[in-house]
C-alpha cells in the first residue's frame, strides 16, 4: 500500500497554461485539471478498476462521468482518471475545468496537446510523490 503526498504540476503558457493539483490516500488518488482564461469545475469522472473484458491478465477500468450542462471537460476528465487508474489499480477520481473564450479547433487541439503533456508529467511525478507504507 502508498499513499500520495500532495502536489502540483503545470504545463504550457497562457492562455493555455493548465494545472493540476494530486492528493490521495491509502484507496485512491484525487485530481483536480484546470486552466484556461477560467478555471471552474465542469465534468467528473470516477475511475474504479477491473480486470479487462478482453483479456483478464490485464487492467481496466470502468468510468463514470458528470458533465455541468454545457461543459466538455469530460474528454480531459475521463482520459487523466483512466490513465492513472489502469497505471496505479485504484480508484481515481477527476474534477476538470478548462476554458478558453471562444476557442477555434486550432486553440482546442493545443489544449489537448498541452493536457497530453500535462498526464505525461502527472504519471512520472506520481511516481515520485508516493510513499509506501501501511494504512493507519
Amino acid at each position: 500500500m502508498s499513499y500520495i503526498n500532495c502536489f502540483e504540476l503545470t504545463a504550457g503558457k497562457p492562455p493555455y497554461k493548465l494545472f493540476a493539483s494530486v492528493s490521495g490516500t491509502f484507496q485512491g488518488i484525487n485530481i483536480y485539471v484546470g486552466g484556461g482564461t477560467d478555471p471552474h469545475i465542469g465534468s467528473v469522472a470516477i475511475s474504479i478498476p477491473r480486470a479487462s473484458l478482453e483479456d483478464p491478465n490485464k487492467r481496466s477500468c470502468t468510468t463514470s462521468v458528470f458533465n455541468c450542462i454545457g461543459h466538455k471537460d469530460d474528454i480531459v476528465a475521463k482520459i487523466f482518471s483512466e490513465a492513472v487508474c489502469i497505471k496505479y489499480d485504484c480508484v481515481v477520481t477527476v474534477s476538470a475545468g478548462i476554458h478558453i473564450d471562444n476557442a477555434s479547433s486550432d486553440q482546442i487541439d493545443e489544449i489537448k496537446k498541452i493536457s497530453k503533456d500535462l498526464l505525461n508529467s502527472l504519471l512520472i511525478e506520481l511516481e515520485k510523490h508516493a510513499r509506501k507504507g501501511e494504512q493507519k
